[in-house]
């Protein structure tokens, strides 16, 4: 009932909008912008991720128009996309346990990487944000922070891209607003959290991964012995039950993504 009656809701307003003079536009076009989050809430919840992030795709385009790039609505929105394609990926790596199928590989690495590409443009937002209000360019801060989601390094070059970024808005304060630049560091280093769980997450199930075919490779031979990561081995007898039990207690990894704290 809650997505028709949002659907609804988009629908009445794409026809307002195409009917209306240009001074009622702005609010129609940024009611048009909550009501997309709400339908990107509501499909991540209900784990329609792709139908999710294109609402939120859709929302972002809006609120950029009116409100730039350095706004808190914006940023709050890239923030959901990112834990929206942070949820695809796990998603992947689940098929992935199942599989070995090149493409679910690619897919969750792809997921992994927009997300990353989401959480920076969104500390980006923040920073911005911080750097207004403290009478700075946002430029200043912000336009020099690159990375290339398409590189294999990406979670790294997005960590070290967020730790600069947090080390130059550290130093600027506000006497008005200084709860408020305060509570956005604070996200900056909720986001730096994110990314780098992200990477360690990241290389434990490769570990897994590893382990787990060498102790596949171990039990389709005669037996033998299974190097395992810290130079020890272990040796596998000539049937299956060693080696089912070494996957039964490998650690089952999740990617689990969560905001520690609820902002708005």
């Amino acid at each position: 009932i809650a997505w028709e009656n949002l659907e609804t809701a988009r629908l009445i307003l794409d026809k307002m909008i195409s009917s209306s003079e240009e001074k009622r536009l702005r609010k129609l076009r940024l009611d048009l912008s909550q009501i997309h989050l709400r339908l990107g809430d509501l499909q991540r919840f209900n784990g329609r991720y792709a139908e999710a992030a294109t609402d939120y795709e859709k929302c972002i385009t809006i609120r950029e128009k009116y409100f730039g790039p350095y706004h808190r609505k914006v940023a709050d929105t890239h923030y959901n996309l990112g834990l929206t394609y942070m949820s695809m990926a796990s998603e992947g790596d689940k098929k992935k346990q199942k599989s070995d199928d090149d493409t679910s590989k690619k897919d969750e690495e792809n997921h992994r990487n927009r997300a990353l590409k989401q959480y920076l443009l969104g500390a980006k937002s923040f920073a911005g944000e911080i750097a207004q209000i403290c009478g700075v360019k946002p430029e200043d801060i912000v336009s020099d922070i690159t990375t290339d989601e398409n590189d294999e390094n990406a979670r790294s070059e997005t960590s070290l891209a967020l730790k600069e970024i947090r080390s130059r808005v550290l130093p600027l304060e506000s006497e008005t607003e200084k709860v408020l630049v305060d509570d956005l560091k604070e996200i900056l280093d909720e986001i730096q959290e994110i990314i780098d769980e992200a990477e360690s997450a990241k290389k434990a199930i490769g570990e897994v991964s590893e382990l787990k075919a060498r102790a596949q490779a171990a039990a389709e031979g005669d037996g033998g012995e299974m190097l395992n990561p810290d130079g020890s081995t272990t040796t596998i007898g000539f049937g299956t039950t060693t080696a089912a039990a070494a996957q039964s207690s490998s650690p089952q990894p999740v990617m689990m993504v969560a905001r520690k704290k609820k902002k708005k």
